[in-house]
């Protein structure tokens, strides 16, 4: 797991900080209007999580969008389960509040 976690972090470093994210959507089922919202809301939200800490994206990206279960960003970034929990908990409460 900590191979992998440093990997990522690798990749990251040598990856554009504005890289942008291509979002494939299905069209045949949205008007233009819905997917004007649909992007607009996805930029607010990329924006809000750039905005985090460091270690609070990291976690969140991880367990999110890595699909690691919690025990599993502990032991990647050699981190007590608890503290993974709580930074995960302020980190989408954060998000929250950004984006309300």
């Amino acid at each position: 797991m900590t191979i992998g976690y440093r990997v990522f972090l690798d990749h990251r470093k040598r990856m554009q900080p504005q890289e942008p994210i291509i979002e494939a959507t299905d069209t045949r089922l949205s008007t233009p209007e819905q997917q004007a919202e649909r992007n607009e809301s996805a930029a607010r939200v990329r924006e809000a999580i750039a905005g985090l800490a460091e270690g609070s994206r990291e976690i969140l990206t991880l367990h999110y969008t890595g699909g690691l279960t919690l025990r599993e960003v502990a032991s990647a970034m050699n981190l007590a389960e608890g503290t993974v929990k709580s930074r995960l908990n302020s980190a989408l409460n954060q998000l929250r509040g950004i984006l309300q």
